[in-house]
């Protein structure tokens, strides 16, 4: 097997991993002074937004359920570049 396709094949999986490996540091590293654990969480997240159906699923029963989530990721979706917002902005 070539290994431009290896790579291209092994390209969303790895993504997938390193999003959720991400968001698991954040938790951990949430209760500590340094808002280090957020600023993961939310790198995770972003990488996981367009990826995986599963997590945008998750999402959208959590802005259900509850109201500050769903206005807080408005104004962010307004707020950040590219094509993220479009997975935000509700």
């Amino acid at each position: 097997m070539p290994l431009k396709r290896i790579f291209r094949t092994a390209h969303r999986p790895a993504k997938r991993a390193a999003g959720y490996a991400l968001i698991g540091l954040g938790g951990i590293l949430a209760v500590t002074p340094l808002p280090a654990g957020i600023l993961l969480a939310g790198a995770g997240a972003a990488i996981l937004m367009p990826l995986d159906s599963g997590f945008r699923r998750c999402v959208r029963e959590r802005r259900r359920n509850w109201k500050w989530l769903d206005g807080t990721l408005n104004r962010i979706g307004h707020a950040v570049p590219g094509s993220l917002g479009r997975y935000l902005i509700r």
